[in-house]
């Protein structure tokens, strides 16, 4: 049997390894398709050993742009190209980028007897704060490339619930919720830095257009009335200048610790934080995010403004606080007020919920029983 992983994106690579070591458990040949120009760099790389097949890609520079719709559309056009070479038993693919889902009908409607698994891990243009465009040309024909063509797979997983039920799909026993997930196990750490008289917070991703940069500011300006507060930034973007300045616009301490990815480094910042920052927009679409994955693999509860998935967890699980414009000024009161014990035990509940729900063999659990059926 030979299995086929194609993916866009190195920002998928983690996903796609998980997917590769299950086939491969499996007994399967398994092959990773993936394009040579990196979505998050802007640059052409071929540094993954997980990847089998680079295949070129026109470079682009904006991410809303028409270049970057021509670079995916050849993408998905020469990934046919080689599935008509390696001929595959199944094609395990993941979406974005929309043209994918066109041409793997098509490679599909040729080759009946291929199982083909779609697996959406963004949605667009749903998830971009365009609100007043995206039902709008080329915004809907965007959408629809991807809608109009999920029909022809044989299972379509989700990263998150909230996905199915945007897509008008939530009772569709054909799509099935695969969780992002993480091949390590979180750890319960026991060199946690708190104190009393200081708030703590961390900011872990991409500083871009679909974070909501006032709200960590309000934010941020409440917790200074309760308390000395601190920032720790991990990660880069278009959009960290900006945050930067509004930082020291309300004179609030931070720590730039530029890009990490060392996780032992990340652990040692997540020990000197109370709470990670899971803040977008709330005009995006998003139901998970692996900023989530990251904070609560390394013990760090949140405040989330995530909808969907996350806010479920949040809420039932009480890992951290569901925020919103509305509420802001109440959680961060309640969250100052918090004291030593009750942080330990929300690292507790944080460790308990990343065992339930985000776990490799969780992930694998899903996929046996996804697949099974078909």
């Amino acid at each position: 049997m030979k299995v086929v992983i194609v993916s866009c994106f190195d920002t998928y690579l983690e996903r796609v390894r998980l997917l590769k070591e299950y086939y491969k458990s499996k007994g399967y040949e398994t092959l990773v398709i993936q394009s040579d120009y990196s979505h998050r760099n802007k640059i052409y790389q071929k540094n993954s050993s997980d990847v089998d097949i680079y295949l070129h890609a026109k470079q682009y520079k904006k991410n809303l742009s028409i270049s970057r719709l021509h670079s995916h559309y050849n993408f998905s056009k020469n990934v046919v190209n080689e599935l008509n070479k390696i001929k595959p038993d199944i094609i395990h693919c993941l979406i974005p980028a929309n043209s994918l889902a066109k041409f793997m009908r098509k490679y599909k409607l040729n080759n009946s007897k291929t199982k083909l698994y779609f697996d959406i891990i963004d949605l667009w243009p749903e998830t971009m704060p365009i609100n007043k465009f995206k039902n709008t040309f080329p915004f809907s024909m965007w959408k629809n490339i991807r809608d109009k063509n999920l029909k022809i797979a044989d299972v379509v997983f989700t990263e998150c619930g909230l996905f199915q039920e945007i897509l008008g799909e939530k009772d569709n026993p054909k799509f099935k919720t695969l969780l992002w997930a993480k091949k390590e196990l979180p750890i319960l750490h026991n060199n946690l830095v708190f104190q009393e008289d200081k708030m703590v917070f961390c900011y872990l991703g991409s500083i871009n257009n679909i974070i909501d940069i006032e709200l960590i500011i309000n934010i941020l300006s409440e917790a200074k009335k309760y308390k000395k507060v601190c920032i720790h930034l991990i990660g880069a973007g278009e959009g960290k200048d900006y945050l930067l300045e509004r930082i020291k616009k309300i004179n609030v301490e931070f720590v730039d610790h530029g890009l990490v990815f060392d996780m032992q480094k990340k652990i040692e910042i997540f020990n000197q934080c109370n709470y990670g920052l899971n803040i977008m927009k709330p005009q995006v679409c998003v139901g998970l995010t692996m900023k989530s994955l990251d904070y609560l693999w390394g013990g760090l509860p949140i405040i989330n403004t995530i909808q969907g998935d996350t806010h479920k967890i949040c809420e039932e699980e009480k890992i951290g606080w569901n925020l919103s414009y509305n509420n802001y000024k109440e959680v961060v009161k309640k969250m100052c007020l918090e004291n030593s014990s009750e942080q330990i035990q929300r690292r507790a509940n944080v460790n308990k919920a990343y065992l339930k729900y985000f776990t490799q063999s969780k992930f694998n659990e899903v996929l046996d029983s996804s697949i099974k059926e078909k």
